[in-house]
């Protein structure tokens, strides 16, 4: 398989598996000085006739995001349509088309990592393949538009799910 089929083969398997996904998701936050907060919340996924996505996530720990929702609809080919609801303030706020690297909930994940990274928007090179996983080196087509100069997934070789991700700046460092 070339570089490009195995990530959108990898891209199925994470993101379209079945119409419809449910996660219970556990998020640590760490800052620099070793504190920690802790986030719940649920992720469901529903896959609609016409290849489009629509993700809901429902916080529910600790108290001060409790009730928090993130809704995304995912366009395939188009912009994707993003909102936020802070219940404490009693605000619904739409969140920019092209606001896709803004910190989600204060972690180091972004808008982008909850809906996925339309794989068009990095070019993709092969580097290794095992009897455990494929190798991919990812390559942004605008680099100015995202932190990271490059990020390496590895695939399993068997259910095409990514298994780790490790990105890099310009001068290699992760």
């Amino acid at each position: 398989l070339t570089a490009d089929e195995v990530v959108e083969k990898a891209n199925q398997a994470a993101y379209y598996a079945g119409k419809d996904g449910r996660a219970a998701v556990q998020m640590t936050i760490s800052d620099s000085r070793g504190g920690n907060r802790k986030r719940a919340f649920t992720l469901l996924r529903l896959t609609t006739q016409d290849g489009n996505q629509k993700f809901y996530v429902y916080f529910t720990e600790p108290a001060d995001v409790r009730k928090m929702a993130y809704l995304d609809w995912k366009n395939v080919g188009g912009d994707d349509d993003r909102w936020l609801w802070l219940p404490a303030l009693n605000l619904k706020k739409r969140i920019a088309p092209g606001d896709k690297r803004t910190s989600f909930v204060g972690s180091d994940f972004v808008y982008e990592d909850v809906s996925g990274r339309s794989q068009n928007e990095d070019s993709h090179e092969l580097l290794e393949v095992t009897d455990q996983h494929y190798l991919i080196k990812h390559v942004p087509k605008k680099p100015r538009s995202v932190e990271f100069a490059w990020y390496q997934t590895w695939i399993d070789l068997k259910t095409f799910l990514p298994m780790r991700a490790e990105y890099y700046d310009a001068s290699g460092e992760r």
